[in-house]
């Protein structure tokens, strides 16, 4: 296991540090479980966890991202929460944000503004359907269950 990586400047390439603790992160093809840094970079990476004040990711997939200022290009992120995201050719399971800058695609989106066009998995139409259809069915299930416990009783 290798040991955090602790410097206010740290550009790291083909490696897998672990963990990276800096004012400035630059990471070039490589893996790390968790990155916390003022202003990060990572291109053609794959990062469990990454917070930062400004994060710019390119061709690069992370599970959790928390920015200030969020830039992905060619990526994929699991959880995105940020202040602004400009997103180009990447996508999203869940991202959060004040503002967003797009295209989006995301599973998910929760945005105070949005710029640019927006595809997500269920539209309006689909989730509203979707949760009558959830709600007749968690009625129905409760109807008989109250029907068998008088039965029984």
């Amino acid at each position: 296991m290798s040991q955090p990586v602790s410097a206010a400047s740290v550009h790291v390439s083909q490696s897998n540090p672990g963990e990276i603790h800096a004012q400035e992160a630059h990471v070039e093809q490589s893996s790390l479980r968790t990155l916390a840094a003022q202003q990060a970079v990572l291109e053609q990476c794959g990062c469990g966890q990454a917070q930062a004040g400004q994060m710019s990711l390119k061709d690069s997939g992370i599970g959790l991202a928390r920015a200030g200022a969020l830039e992905v290009q060619d990526s994929g992120i699991g959880l995105a929460l940020a202040g602004e995201a400009r997103l180009q050719d990447s996508q999203t399971s869940l991202l959060v944000a004040r503002q967003v800058h797009g295209p989006v695609q995301t599973s998910v989106l929760l945005a105070g503004e949005v710029h640019g066009e927006v595809h997500t998995v269920l539209d309006t139409r689909q989730a509203a359907l979707l949760g009558i259809l959830a709600g007749a069915f968690i009625g129905l299930a409760l109807a008989l269950a109250g029907r068998l416990s008088r039965r029984a009783a």
